[in-house]
């Protein structure tokens, strides 16, 4: 049995715009880099880390595509985040102000 794999955001970005730009009235894309939430929340700075550099990779793609496939004049890329979780705790932030976070 072979493990399953996620793909890259920037691949799986890519696939998606591949396929919605055949459509001639243009299309919406939203792209969320979902396990950064969960990273930060758990204090997992090295996973955090990995998605936000993920997420960079997969807006980079896409600036990529508008700039070889499409045009800025037709173009709104919007970034940003749903959330933020402030700054990192330690792992026993809840009476210790500003420890320092630990890697997952």
């Amino acid at each position: 049995v072979v493990p399953f794999v996620m793909p890259e955001l920037s691949t799986l970005t890519m696939a998606a715009i591949r396929s919605l730009s055949q459509d001639p009235d243009g299309f919406f894309l939203m792209v969320e880099g979902a396990s950064v939430d969960s990273a930060a929340h758990a204090n997992n700075l090295p996973q955090l880390v990995e998605e936000m550099l993920a997420f960079n990779r997969a807006v980079e793609a896409v600036i990529g595509w508008v700039e070889a496939e499409s045009s800025w004049d037709e173009t709104l890329l919007i970034v940003t985040t749903d959330h933020g979780n402030g700054l990192f705790l330690g792992p026993d932030s809840d009476t210790i102000a500003f420890q320092d976070p630990v890697a997952g």
